[in-house]
């Protein structure tokens, strides 16, 4: 059957729309989870104590093969060519977020992001992506999902949710993190982030020795952002921004307890993620109130970080960071502007960039598919 290059972004949208279907924001799921979820769905009654496997004999005809294909064509490793069938197959799956009934309406109607824009003149007849690559549009992909989902179970029903907090912090929509929600972190990192981060074994010594490092918005649907900080020993501040060290090497014996917290003179934000627009003048407006957990406000206080998320770099920019050094990648060579600010500086700019994010923001009404605008709660 006849193959054709596809757009990487409008595939890695449907693949993680399909795994959306059947197992929702958890973590992805195998081929063999989704062949044997789309098998259970379209058996018959002769068939239902029957489940899916490779090469299985007693399988419903019908939707085994419907699960072979599925099967077959996400054992492709950052391939993109398919038949037209085969993606009209996996359209067709496809009904919790969207309903539509071939790959050209679905291309038709995803064709117009900016990024399945930018991916069809970047990539256009490219069959494989380079590590690099497949990261950064699959991290595209997957925004465009927590939207998409955060349509679906905020803005579909307002009004039914509520925020979660701790006892301390309520009151206040952002809130610490607890130890069990750093692995919820780590996963909306990886996904969102076009490059490498900092896995769960790296960051639950940072919160075992400080328990304000990480900071998140959640409701009762999902964690939606996530901010960290660390307060940096002089060290490592200064091994990092000299490119002698990197990020993944921060220990907890390289950051301060809440107990020194006055010896504190360096935050270094490790990552930032916000996969709803309206939140990121939130961890703005928050911002002093996270620094003040960590360290004394003093004038001297330095605020660092090294690009990486979208709204990050968004961040910084607005609040007007500096370049001061550079942070080397050890495993690629790959070089990352370190950019810093005095806090008396950032405290100045605070308030004009959370201004300007809620006017930028109130104009746009977020939209859900298929659904009327809906109020902001």
């Amino acid at each position: 059957m006849k193959k054709e290059w596809v757009n990487p972004y409008l595939f890695l949208l449907l693949k993680r729309m399909l795994d959306y279907e059947f197992f929702g924001m958890g973590h992805e799921p195998t081929r063999n989870k989704i062949a044997a979820a789309i098998y259970t769905r379209h058996k018959s009654g002769k068939h239902k104590d029957t489940v899916y496997r490779v090469g299985a004999k007693d399988h419903d005809p019908y939707a085994g093969s419907l699960a072979e294909r599925i099967h077959k064509y996400l054992l492709q490793p950052k391939g993109f060519a398919f038949s037209r069938a085969m993606l009209d197959h996996m359209v067709k799956e496809v009904t919790v977020i969207d309903n539509q009934e071939s790959w050209d309406d679905f291309a038709k109607k995803y064709g117009a992001d900016s990024i399945a824009i930018v991916a069809a003149r970047k990539y256009e007849g490219k069959i494989k992506l380079t590590d690099s690559e497949y990261q950064e549009v699959l991290s595209q992909a997957n925004r465009k999902l927590y939207k998409l989902h955060f349509f679906r179970k905020r803005l579909d029903l307002p009004n039914k949710h509520e925020i979660m907090f701790h006892d301390e912090t309520r009151g206040n929509v952002i809130r610490t993190a607890s130890a069990s929600e750093i692995a919820e972190i780590e996963l909306l990192a990886r996904r969102v982030y076009p490059c490498p981060i900092n896995g769960f074994d790296v960051k639950k010594p940072w919160h075992d020795k400080n328990p304000c490092v990480f900071y998140i918005y959640r409701d009762d649907e999902d964690l939606w952002a996530n901010i960290n900080l660390l307060p940096l020993k002089r060290n490592f501040y200064n091994a990092l921004k000299n490119g002698e060290i990197y990020e993944n090497r921060i220990t907890a014996d390289d950051i301060y307890s809440l107990e020194e917290k006055s010896s504190v003179n360096w935050i270094y934000i490790e990552g930032l993620a916000c996969t709803v627009q309206d939140v990121l003048p939130k961890l703005a407006s928050a911002f002093k109130m996270m620094v003040a957990s960590l360290a004394d406000l003093k004038e001297n206080l330095v605020i660092c970080a090294i690009g990486g998320s979208a709204e990050g770099d968004t961040l910084m920019k607005r609040c007007g960071f500096q370049r001061t050094g550079w942070a080397v990648d050890p495993k690629d060579g790959v070089r990352y502007e370190f950019l810093e600010i005095s806090w008396k500086s950032l405290e100045v700019r605070l308030d004009k960039v959370v201004s300007g994010f809620e006017s930028i923001y109130s104009k746009e009404k977020l939209t859900a598919v298929g659904a009327k605008p809906q109020n902001k709660h």
